[in-house]
């Protein structure tokens, strides 16, 4: 230390700056070192191009590829030369017959063969029988035949008094007459009427007892004096009815023929339409009592027909357990015809609170989870909110009705905007609060009064609501107006589900379909006899004949092949008189579990009954409130505008593909990316499966998932799987969203020559909404308007100043009619078709109204006419192209059904234009697809699948079926 702490021989004077200066000293050493430069290189050398890039070895191998892809192009032509051109070498030999060593020994063998078929034929026919089964049948009769007589007859001990004996000559007396037994030759004639017809009983009357004590026997046919003042005349449905006896029922149930599959419907009427449930439950129980315990519908299952199985599991069935199953279905079930809605509601709305708890608590038995949470997990959104507020316990279960409250209920509801009206999203909504907590009695009186007040059917007003709702959630609004059609008039809602599922059933024998499972159809025309015939099947009935002007049994037994109808026209026969005779006074009561309700009090909508309203109060009146959607339109423009809802209702239900209930983005993405691994071993069918059951915007969310997790554009793998071939083409359009399909649509038909009416359709067939949202496509696929692209591609022509018309979107958004200005735009029209003046007014007419009212004016013209507009049209001395364009616009716009199935059937029988067909299929599979294949059935009788089977290729046909009939 003191050696370092020195300079030269001296001590330092500071230590510490001593120290200081070292470390100063060290580290400008160290500085130096680092910055000395090395004397000798030793980096790695300069790596040169033509060294690094070999292009020697590309030549060779660009060389190689050109010799390759010459001799595959030679090879691709004479392939095609030798598919298009016939064979050039002749080698059929026509003269040639086949020719065989051995053909007579054959021929000798076949011959013999033949003869000793032919001997043993005739001697199994000519066997005789060992047992005689007529005999056997003989003594069966003849053995009930006794037993009958034992039971039919009485003991006529001193049938006369001692003390008034007669002489032998004198007459007997009148109760002395001896009842005349039945030979067996009648007992053999009424057992063959038992087989046909349900039995007549032959039933003794009642002994009378006299005023001595003793009883006095009476023959068959004989009549007291009692008797003859009180006799009533009684119903041919009640004299046929035979008394009850389960035993009886049970052995005839046991001794039903045939082993499999038995048509026979006989035993069903006499055993199961003809009895009341418990009656046939006490068959049931009897039967398994007495064959071991068997159960008795895996026994008649086994014994009859597959398609008898429904109609017996609704006979055995209790009516809990045949409620939970009906829910299940209803739940499990995708939505066909407003089926599902109106299953739920006729259930939930029909039964009364003890007979939902016992339904919740079956389905909880017998699938193992609660309905109140399988209902949240099958269903979302209103509906989900709907149905779990009709299943509350909060709700009043009188009957009693509050005049005042229903006034004050229907006057909150005018007071509420048409579009929230009737949703139950908004908790401070009037109806939903009528809903959680008002009876269905008071529900029904409010409604009632809804319809006195604004002079609109509430069933109507639901509908416009439905119509001017842009979410569009049509589950939710089918099962609202099942809802409000149910508690207004239940028979006349029953009605009309048995003659929808008629319907249905009737269309499904013309069409041929053979299905394993039992159609929605028939299990509702099942369910609705048997759940109505104890409580108001006559009402319905009734209803059923005064709404179609035939009766329900007359168009069973005209339109209905099911195997079962007899049983059905049975149920009819028996129950129907049973309840209109058990409950003709109970109207608006709950029988048997059931509400039964009546049609409504018939109130003149015209003439309301007066009632003293001060001046304030009808200044206030939520009438004046809504005058632009309800006032100043009479009774007859009110009808009118519900069946043009009701119209376009029904189209906008009529598509074949929907949102799916289930739908997992997540989930259906990772199945997608698997199966595009095994295109070929079955993948193919999976996605298609997949694809063709998504509405386009649960598409576009499992396009985004699937590009977040894979990495890459599902259009894109969808393209490298098919090949880049014209069906890859198309599965990657589905996969578009709609306004992107419709903008290059008509991006092709502007740029090509002849396809106007294309881009036509595109415009008279969207919203006004839905337009706008086109050209923001058009605008952002190819950099211009659709105006810009019309005029620089179109010529001058009648096609261009329309289609700039269209394209200017002016079309009026809402949906009223007004018949005034139908009658006067059909004015103006035919003044300016007869006169020649022009299309002035046409082309206002066609760009700028709304599609309601378009039809009504054209409806309107067809009554000032006499003709239909494309018919007046047809006639004119107009140019063809001008001619051709206005029958275009106006069957588009009139009957788009109707217009796309005679596109459909030109492109498939005629040009056979696959393309214009999938642009139809892509188009429509969420508008009105399905009512477009009825209208194509209907008008060529042939289905759209079995014209296409015919002439499309495997991949492409499979795709297009399955949007057909996903």
């Amino acid at each position: 230390m003191a050696a370092s702490m020195s300079v030269g021989q001296f001590p330092v004077s500071s230590k510490l700056l001593q120290k200081k200066w070292n470390e100063k000293q060290l580290k400008s050493h160290r500085t130096k070192i680092a910055s000395m430069k090395a004397d000798v290189d030793n980096k790695n050398p300069n790596e040169h191009s033509h060294l690094r890039a070999k292009l020697k070895k590309m030549q060779l191998e660009e060389e190689s590829q050109t010799t390759i892809d010459h001799a595959n192009k030679v090879l691709v032509t004479r392939i095609s030369r030798i598919m298009k051109e016939p064979g050039r070498l002749d080698n059929w030999n026509e003269t040639y017959k086949p020719k065989s060593l051995n053909r007579h020994h054959r021929s000798y063998i076949a011959t013999r063969i033949q003869d000793e078929n032919i001997l043993l034929a005739k001697r199994l026919n000519s066997i005789k029988p060992l047992y005689n089964v007529k005999e056997w049948e003989n003594d069966f009769t003849f053995h009930e035949y006794v037993l009958h007589n034992m039971r039919s007859t009485t003991k006529d001990f001193d049938l006369v008094p001692a003390q008034k004996q007669r002489s032998r000559n004198s007459s007997p007396p009148r109760y002395s007459q001896r009842v005349k037994l039945p030979t067996v030759t009648d007992y053999r004639a009424k057992i063959r009427h038992d087989a046909e017809s349900p039995p007549r009983p032959t039933k003794l009357p009642k002994i009378p007892s006299r005023q001595d004590g003793s009883r006095s026997v009476t023959s068959p046919g004989m009549i007291t004096g009692d008797e003859t003042k009180h006799r009533v005349e009684k119903s041919p449905t009640e004299m046929e009815r035979e008394e009850f006896d389960p035993v009886r029922d049970a052995k005839l149930l046991y001794r039903c023929h045939g082993d499999a599959d038995c048509v026979d419907s006989s035993i069903l009427c006499r055993c199961f339409a003809a009895r009341r449930f418990r009656e046939r439950m006490r068959t049931r129980d009897e039967f398994e009592r007495l064959f071991d315990a068997q159960h008795l519908l895996d026994f008649l299952r086994d014994k009859y027909h597959p398609a008898f199985h429904p109609i017996l599991v609704a006979f055995l069935s209790r009516r809990e357990t045949y409620d939970a199953i009906t829910v299940r279905d209803a739940l499990d079930d995708a939505p066909r015809l407003g089926g599902r809605e109106a299953t739920l509601i006729e259930v939930i709305c029909t039964r009364h609170d003890l007979a939902l708890h016992t339904i919740e608590k079956e389905y909880s038995n017998k699938y193992g989870s609660k309905l109140t949470d399988d209902i949240k997990a099958m269903t979302s959104g209103d509906l989900q909110h709907f149905l779990l507020t009709l299943l509350s316990r909060e709700r009043s279960s009188k009957l009693d009705v509050d005049e005042d409250l229903a006034t004050e209920d229907a006057e909150q509801l005018l007071k509420t905007d048409a579009e929230d009206r009737w949703k139950v999203s908004k908790k401070d909504g009037r109806f939903w609060r009528m809903l959680k907590s008002q009876g269905y009695a008071q529900m029904r009186a409010a409604f009632l009064e809804y319809e006195r007040i604004s002079g609109l059917e509430a069933v109507s007003s639901v509908e416009a609501a439905m119509e001017n709702d842009a979410d569009s959630n049509m589950e939710y609004w089918n099962t609202v107006t099942s809802f409000v059609k149910c508690l207004r008039n239940c028979p006349a809602f029953f009605a009309e589900c048995l003659h929808r599922s008629l319907r249905a059933v009737e269309k499904q024998n013309a069409a041929n379909l053979k299905e394993n499972n039992t159609s929605w159809a028939e299990k509702t025309l099942i369910r609705c006899l048997l759940t109505r015939c104890e409580a108001d099947l006559a009402q319905i009935l009734k209803s059923y004949k005064k709404r179609y002007d035939i009766s329900f049994a007359a168009d069973v037994e005209k339109n209905c092949n099911l195997l079962y109808k007899d049983v059905i026209i049975s149920i009819i026969k028996h129950q129907g008189h049973n309840s209109r005779r058990r409950h003709q006074h109970n109207n608006g009561k709950r029988v048997a579990g059931m509400i039964i309700r009546g049609p409504p009090a018939r109130n003149i909508v015209s003439r309301p009954t007066p009632r003293a309203f001060s001046p304030e109060r009808l200044q206030n009146s939520p009438l004046n409130k809504i005058a632009d959607r309800v006032s100043g339109q009479s009774p007859k423009k009110s009808h009118e505008n519900r069946g043009n809802s009701r119209k376009r209702r029904q189209s906008s239900s009529t598509a074949t593909v929907s949102s799916a209930r289930d739908f997992n983005a997540e989930r259906d993405a990772e199945q997608i990316a698997h199966s595009l691994q095994s295109w070929d071993r079955g993948g193919q069918q999976v996605i298609l499966n997949v694809l063709t059951r998504r509405s386009n915007d649960q598409r576009q969310k499992l396009r985004q998932i699937y590009a977040a997790k894979q990495k890459r554009d599902l259009i894109s793998d969808l393209r490298n799987a098919a090949n880049d071939s014209f069906y890859g083409e198309l599965l990657a359009n589905w996969m578009k969203t709609k306004f992107e399909i419709d903008a290059i649509t008509l991006h092709e038909s502007l740029i090509h020559r002849g396809m106007q009416e294309v881009a036509m359709e595109i415009f008279c067939t969207r919203s006004s909404k839905q337009v706008k949202a086109i050209r923001d496509a058009y605008r952002r696929l190819y950099g211009s308007t659709v105006s810009e692209t019309v005029k620089e591609k179109l010529k001058s022509g009648y096609w261009k100043q329309l289609l700039i018309s269209l394209s200017q979107n002016d079309r009026d958004g809402t949906t009223t009619v007004s018949p005034a200005t139908a009658n006067s735009n059909a004015t103006r029209l035919y003044e300016d078709e007869t006169s020649g003046m022009g299309e002035a007014k046409f082309n206002e007419v066609m760009t700028k109204c709304n599609l309601p009212q378009i039809r009504a004016t054209l409806d309107a013209f067809k009554k000032i006419s006499g003709k239909d507009f494309a018919q007046f049209i047809q006639g004119s001395p107009k140019d063809e192209e001008k001619k051709a364009a206005m029958i275009s616009l106006v069957s588009c716009s009139q009957d788009p059904a109707s217009y796309f199935s005679k596109k459909l059937r030109r492109y498939i029988a005629q040009d056979r234009d696959m393309s214009s067909v999938s642009r139809i299929f892509l188009s429509r599979a969420e508008v009105d697809l399905e009512s477009i294949k009825e209208t194509y059935f209907g008008n060529y009788g042939s289905s759209i699948s079995d014209d296409l089977a015919s002439i499309c290729e495997e991949d492409f046909k499979q795709f297009l079926l399955k949007v057909l009939d996903p």
